[in-house]
């Protein structure tokens, strides 16, 4: 049987975030929960919640539009930004 190493920590932004906590919330209580106000951070966090080892996965089939125009806005900002914070 596979077991996870790591623990699992959400972080989500928008509306559609708060949607996919509240999902998660009702199906799992041991999953950390962080709601962030924008993209940058989010990452930010991430980072810092992120153990050694850890993966980021950004969620490209959750619908952002509260927040960006499309998927490839939403896209470039997140390269931006992980680029800025590992020094690229």
């Amino acid at each position: 049987m596979w077991a996870r190493s790591h623990s699992t920590v959400l972080l989500t932004i928008g509306e559609a975030g708060e949607r996919i906590a509240d999902a998660v919330a009702r199906r799992s209580g041991s999953v950390l929960q962080i709601s962030a106000a924008t993209m940058r951070a989010a990452v930010t966090a991430a980072r810092h919640a992120m153990r050694a080892g850890g993966v980021i996965l950004l969620s490209p089939a959750a619908p952002s539009f509260d927040q960006y125009r499309n998927w490839e806005e939403r896209s470039d900002d997140f390269i931006s930004i992980v680029h800025e914070l590992v020094g690229k």
